[in-house]
């Protein structure tokens, strides 16, 4: 894990606020953000769930928001959008600025290359959508041999997607 750190936050204290907006979180990066938190949990209130773009939630009185950089900067000023090409950048801020930027990596399931090799075999072309940055999403394609890689797709992005697919005559199977 990586936190790049803003304003004098504390790295510790940023997982700790990720985690406490995460708390009830099924997606796998909010789990990974749970579980990388070392310190002790704390307990956020009027969590809300944007989807596609993030988290806020109270703590202390304070008003958090976590994930897009477009979402945290909505309240906390402009930041900066850079990070390493195999990372995801999970940003923190609250109503005083950008106080983290987390940087994940997302690990493959152990069965998707086998997946992806038998649905090439069985002649089907394989896409992969994702919400994750551009070079992010290139990269996980290379790994997998997927020629065709979008990244930076909210769920209506994919769904305008697949119902364009649809509409041309394909027959459309989502995984993941």
């Amino acid at each position: 894990r990586h936190v790049g750190v803003f304003r004098g936050a504390d790295r510790e204290r940023c997982f700790q606020l990720a985690a406490a907006l995460e708390q009830s979180s099924a997606h796998p990066l909010g789990t990974a953000i749970r579980a990388a938190n070392e310190a002790p949990p704390l307990h956020a209130h009027d969590v809300t769930s944007v989807v596609g773009q993030g988290i806020e939630g109270r703590l202390d009185g304070r008003l958090y928001r976590l994930w897009r950089a477009s979402f945290v900067a909505a309240i906390s000023g402009p930041l900066s959008e850079s990070t390493a090409a195999e990372m995801t950048a999970v940003y923190l801020g609250d109503e005083e600025g950008i106080m983290g930027r987390l940087d994940l990596a997302d690990a493959l399931r152990c069965d998707a290359l086998a997946l992806v090799r038998q649905f090439q075999r069985a002649g089907k072309e394989v896409i992969l959508l994702s919400g994750d940055q551009q070079d992010v999403t290139e990269k996980i394609a290379g790994e997998l041999g997927i020629g065709r890689a979008i990244g930076a797709q909210l769920p209506a992005d994919k769904l305008a997607f697949v119902q364009g697919l649809q509409a041309g005559g394909a027959v459309v199977a989502m995984v993941g």
